[in-house]
């Protein structure tokens, strides 16, 4: 095992906070009228100072403990990202019940499944997925109350607000806050109870604890330098880990103003950005992809003196990236950035999946920062990331304090399974010992990821162990590296590589699914005056595919492929959901 060694001088102090209620209680009030949230967006417009934010939790808190609420219950959260969500979380751990945040995404018999097995006796719910749970209200008899994030009428719900303005009398009748200090809440206490979506299409109940959560968060907070003068815009949903540790509670924890993107529509997503001008921004990798793209989507749409004038920008800013480390990329391309609302970035935070290095180069060339991270649900989440001071291209970065990787089984390139353990990792599963039992083992997270560690401690993902293509000649190929290396195509949107067997060769070989980039494909077909059919567009894709795997070792080129006419399922966190394809195409040896 290789740990990175943090000089002291690099680590900021951890505050040793490690309770939900405690970080109401001690982090919040640090930052007083500062801004804390905010979201505005059609005739929705809320914001919180840290102080507000800290009473309103508060009076939430009274208004549950009122109704019965109390340590052992669990209460769901089924809204998108909005300060009432962070509001209804913080005052539901405070008062040591379990929050079971719900993918917005799911079927609703899917949310149904998940609040059964939880057994959660409430639900906070906006007005957007109201409908969605009227249509399994029917089903869920351990649901006693319906809370909504919003004005509804109807005598089956309470709103927030109303909730708010009662507990605000009680909490002025018990002069001491006694009934809310008196409520011990204790670091083992199960704070989330999270359903992974996933890839693999198995929902497991992750048990994260106060201490999971907040070690984590604390752990980032000793290596990053943020300050209240940083501010962040939120695009991700906070019913995910990665979102809501990372980019919910770490940043309250470190005094930053959050944004909520009203949508992930680009124009009114970079509108938000100009408006906002962050500082930090957590992405995923499909994000990062269709902004790239269609910034050169956008520079090719002006003409070829544009086109090639912006080309030789870009080369040029290769050139001194690569040779001179010299990030000229920011002045070059200022007015690119500017349009963007990204003038005032520090850098993206990628996670939730693989990001190809020529991505994270191109944006390096544009002069804009990508840190890539690692982690898991079970982890809650982050175990690595790259910083600002040392940032490996490739790699996910090392362990964050407090954590240790390592790497089981491997092979004689140091390749293996990671593992991890530290505070950060989960209790286990709800209801399921034989799945925990699986996964943690002697001590470690077992995480069913393939990757290795070099001499500095930076781990390297080289693909799910789930998803290996192994050949009859003992070669294992990781679609995630060919899918990365097609994906560079300004001519492929999404692509998926399952393993296939092929009859003659009585082996199994990579097979491609490719949804193309059509809008890409109609300009080039304006441009060179061609009639865009499809057997056009599968011979533009042949060959993009034929030039990009000649970096690819033969055994791992695709030896066949077919297109799709619409995107990909996929995950709240924009990954393809993997299993179904699987499943699906695999022709099994006959």
């Amino acid at each position: 095992m290789v740990t990175h060694n943090y000089s002291r001088s690099s680590l900021k102090k951890d505050k040793g906070i490690y309770t939900f209620k405690d970080f109401v209680l001690k982090v919040l009030p640090i930052y007083g009228d500062h801004m804390a949230l905010h979201i505005e967006k059609d005739d929705l417009k809320v914001s919180y100072t840290y102080k507000e934010l800290k009473d309103n939790i508060i009076w939430l808190s009274y208004a549950l403990m009122d109704l019965g609420f109390g340590k052992g219950n669990k209460i769901a959260i089924l809204s998108e990202s909005r300060p009432r969500w962070g509001l209804s979380y913080f005052a539901i751990t405070s008062l040591g019940i379990t929050a079971v945040p719900i993918d917005i995404y799911l079927k609703s018999n899917e949310i149904a499944y998940i609040l059964n097995h939880s057994e959660s006796e409430a639900i906070f719910v906006s007005s957007g997925l109201l409908n969605k749970f009227k249509e399994i209200k029917e089903g869920l008899p351990n649901v006693k109350y319906i809370f909504t994030l919003d004005p509804i009428e109807g005598e089956d719900y309470i709103y927030i607000g109303d909730l708010i303005e009662k507990g605000k009398k009680l909490r002025k009748e018990d002069t001491n806050d006694s009934k809310f200090l008196n409520k011990p809440v204790r670091e083992e206490d199960i704070a989330s109870l999270l359903y992974t979506s996933g890839t693999t299409g198995v929902a497991k109940g992750v048990m994260l604890t106060h201490k999971n959560i907040l070690s984590d968060v604390d752990a980032v907070y000793q290596i990053f330098e943020f300050t209240e003068k940083d501010r962040a815009v939120s695009v991700l949903p906070l019913h995910h880990s990665y979102e809501f540790t990372a980019g919910l509670v770490t940043l309250l924890y470190c005094g930053l103003g959050i944004t909520y993107a009203g949508s992930l529509a680009p124009q009114v997503l970079i509108g938000t950005f100009r408006k906002v001008r962050p500082t930090v921004v957590l992405v995923v990798p499909l994000l990062l992809e269709k902004l790239y793209k269609g910034v050169w989507r956008e520079i090719k749409k002006k003409g070829k003196m544009v086109y090639y004038l912006m080309n030789s920008l870009n080369s040029l800013s290769i050139f001194f990236c690569r040779y001179l480390h010299i990030p000229i990329g920011k002045y070059l391309f200022k007015s690119i950035v500017r349009k963007l609302g990204l003038t005032n970035l520090r850098f993206f935070i990628s996670g939730g999946g693989p990001l190809s290095k020529a991505l994270i180069s191109g944006y390096r060339n544009l002069g804009i920062t990508i840190l890539q991270g690692y982690g898991l649900t079970e982890t809650s989440p982050i175990t690595n990331v790259n910083l600002e001071w040392k940032n490996k291209i490739g790699s996910v970065g090392p362990a964050i304090p407090g954590v240790k990787v390592d790497i089981a089984n491997k092979d004689k390139d140091g390749r293996g399974e990671i593992i991890i353990s530290g505070p950060v990792v989960m209790k286990g599963y709800y209801k399921n010992e034989e799945a925990t039992k699986e996964a943690l083992r002697d001590g470690w997270l077992y995480t069913g990821d393939s990757g290795y560690l070099d001499s500095e401690g930076f781990l390297y993902i080289t693909g799910r162990l789930k998803s290996m293509i192994v050949t009859k000649g003992g070669k294992n190929i990781f679609p995630e590296e060919i899918e990365l290396t097609l994906s560079q195509s300004p001519y492929i949107a999404e692509v998926l590589v399952i393993g296939r067997y092929d009859p003659d060769k009585k082996d199994e070989v990579p097979y491609a699914l490719i949804y193309p980039n059509y809008e890409e494909l109609e300009l080039l077909a304006q441009e060179k005056g061609f009639e865009l059919t499809d057997d056009k567009i599968k011979e533009i894709i042949k060959r993009e595919i034929q030039e990009l795997s000649r970096e690819l070792a033969d055994y791992k080129r695709v030896k066949d492929f077919e297109l799709r006419k619409e995107e990909f399922p996929k995950t709240s966190t924009r990954k393809i959901k993997r299993f179904l394809f699987q499943e699906e195409r695999h022709i099994q040896k006959r």
